[in-house]
């Protein structure tokens, strides 16, 4: 009886999950607050038109458009102070200009707000170790190469810094 028993159930769970419908499941990205209290419907207003604020400067800064792209980032942030993606996108932008100690300023706020997600913050230290590259400050730059490698191992972007950052201590640079 128990073995008919595990058949029938085996039966009834394959033949029930293949259905001839797609089930199609949307997921949707909702920003948790990080207090613990309720957001308003003005908080989430202001949230949104801070995203919009960052897509339009993502928008620019990928066609060149700096000087367009930084005043967006710094809207969203006026809107957003907490955007952690407003203030990694300012960092870069400053960075582009050679503006290092602003873009570095915002790199930081960037990591104090950023979800815990290690790809993210991954990203982040990858961002600050190319800028502390670009300054010449080889040890600190190795340091968040380092940082950005062990949140996660498979950054290119992290192991290539490494690996320029190994060549230039051999030339002796």
């Amino acid at each position: 009886m128990g073995k008919l028993t595990v058949i029938v159930i085996t039966a009834c769970l394959f033949l029930g999950g293949c259905g001839r419908d797609y089930t199609v499941v949307k997921a949707e990205f909702r920003e948790t607050p990080r207090s613990g209290r309720d957001t308003t419907p003005e908080e989430w207003a202001f949230r949104e038109q801070s995203s919009q604020y960052v897509t339009d400067g993502l928008i620019l800064f990928r066609q060149g458009n700096n000087v367009k792209a930084r005043q967006c980032f710094q809207q969203a942030l006026e809107t957003d102070s907490a955007s952690w993606l407003a203030h990694y996108c300012l960092g870069l932008t400053l960075s582009k200009d050679e503006s290092w100690d602003n873009a570095l300023d915002h790199l930081r706020s960037s990591l104090e707000y950023a979800p815990a997600d290690k790809r993210t913050r991954s990203l982040i230290h990858l961002a600050m170790g190319q800028i502390r590259e670009s300054q010449g400050s080889y040890g600190r730059a190795r340091q968040h190469y380092r940082t950005a490698l062990n949140l996660h191992p498979e950054s290119s972007g992290a192991v290539e810094g490494l690996k320029r950052l190994a060549e230039l201590s051999q030339t002796g640079k």
